[in-house]
């Protein structure tokens, strides 16, 4: 994931048979042409090619990651045209078996990958996938927020905008172009060379050399394992935290049962969740110090005083029409194009999340306000962000996953949307029985 890091020989064996088979048939090409050949490409490199970059794969992840590997990259070929498996071969030949990295990166290329709104079962089978520019989204590839589109139905989200087009309508860059920071990056990477990286970090339970091999950032005894969280950092269950013996406080949502949440820390006005003398803003739903803001009803000169950031010679809430830059500054509680208003219901049109009632805009329209009656490790009934406790370390992975892919808080919060809080979230959801 890091740019500098010398190149390493690879970490598994690689299967020799399938590696001789492919070797000789690539030989062949350059001794008597490629035309003259694709009948023997036929019958044997194509049906070598499965096994000799899907058993690396299963070598590097294990079964669980890529089960549909083999019948995936066979039905691919299949119907490829002579050129584009020709061209597939010669690339597993010259650089796709060199390591785990290389093997899942060749997965994204043509005719293998498959593309927007194509069946899907896994985020590898989509073209642009080790981009940062696809995923595998209610069993159909497509495009993620921020990256390029043709239409409004190559996007996740349901709109593509934007000038060029995108989906979102604000655009990230994809791996290998210039950036300064991660957050421009569809892969979240910026590397210390100024480009986007890719997504090739490598799964729990990968071989791995060094920590910058593994999404985790650990990588223990030749395999990448799960991080560990410290006292006071967020968590969803024991064992996301180093100190075991302190475990998860549930109600707190962080690791080590003596925690308290620091200023600035989401909070429920009706526990005593902050640090010493802190309180929770019920307008901020925020940890605070007692003198930071005055409450309602108090007299005030100037805006900031407030907790509401609203000062009419006394702290009060903002009537409908008055300037505003946030939601609690509103008497309504929300602010639309800078000024207060009452939020949007479902089917209105909007721009942005906080002017709708239930906190998602998906395809320029609220959604309902679907609740929040189970947690983001257990399918259900869809989420909404407005109605689950700002206090819960699950509201940031939520708004997150939202924001990823709507159908979770729209319609119905499925496998599909458990399976984002480990790669959207980056927490894991405590096993099953």
């Amino acid at each position: 994931m890091h740019a500098g890091a010398p190149r390493r020989e690879p970490s598994p064996s690689i299967p020799s048979g399938p590696r001789r088979v492919l070797g000789a048939l690539l030989a062949a090409l350059v001794s008597f042409g490629a035309a003259s050949c694709l009948g023997v490409l036929d019958l044997d490199g194509y049906a070598a090619a499965p096994d000799a970059i899907c058993d690396l794969l299963e070598r590097c992840y294990g079964d669980a990651g890529f089960a549909k590997c083999h019948g995936h990259v066979s039905s691919q070929l299949a119907v490829a045209t002579e050129e584009g498996k020709a061209s597939f071969l010669e690339r597993l030949s010259s650089g796709c078996l060199e390591d785990c990295k290389a093997a899942r990166r060749c997965l994204d290329l043509p005719p293998i990958c498959r593309v927007p709104r194509e069946s899907c079962t896994t985020n590898e089978q989509c073209c642009g996938f080790s981009g940062g520019g696809a995923v595998c989204s209610r069993q159909s590839c497509c495009v993620t927020t921020g990256a390029p589109c043709a239409g409004d139905v190559d996007c996740c989200t349901g709109k593509c905008e934007g000038d060029p087009p995108t989906c979102g309508g604000t655009p990230c860059l994809v791996a290998g172009e210039p950036c300064v920071d991660d957050g421009e990056c569809c892969t979240d990477v910026c590397l210390e060379t100024g480009v986007c990286g890719e997504d090739t970090c490598l799964l729990d339970g990968a071989i791995c050399t060094n920590d910058d091999d593994c999404c985790t950032g650990v990588c223990t005894e030749g395999k990448c394992t799960p991080s560990c969280r410290q006292n006071d950092e967020p968590c969803l269950a024991d064992g996301d935290c180093c100190d075991t013996n302190a475990g998860c406080d549930e109600g707190l949502g962080i690791c080590g049962a003596a925690g308290c949440l620091s200023v600035g820390s989401p909070c429920n006005p009706t526990s005593d969740d902050c640090c010493g003398d802190l309180f929770c803003r019920p307008d901020l739903g925020l940890c605070a110090a007692p003198e930071a803001c005055a409450e309602n009803g108090t007299n005030c000169n100037v805006d900031d005083e407030c907790c509401t950031l609203h000062c009419n010679g006394t702290c009060q809430c903002a009537n409908d029409g008055a300037d505003c830059y946030e939601g609690f500054t509103c008497c309504s509680g929300a602010c639309i194009d800078n000024k207060c208003g009452q939020c949007k219901q479902e089917g209105s049109a909007c721009s942005k999340p906080s002017e709708c009632c239930a906190g998602i805009c998906r395809a320029g329209a609220c959604c309902k306000n679907a609740g929040c009656n189970h947690g983001i490790c257990q399918p259900g009934d869809a989420l909404s962000p407005a109605s689950c406790p700002e206090s819960a370390l699950e509201i940031q992975c939520i708004r997150a996953i939202c924001a990823n892919d709507p159908y979770c808080c729209c319609d119905t919060w499925d496998a599909n949307c458990v399976g984002q809080v480990a790669a959207v979230c980056g927490l894991s959801c405590p096993a099953g029985p």
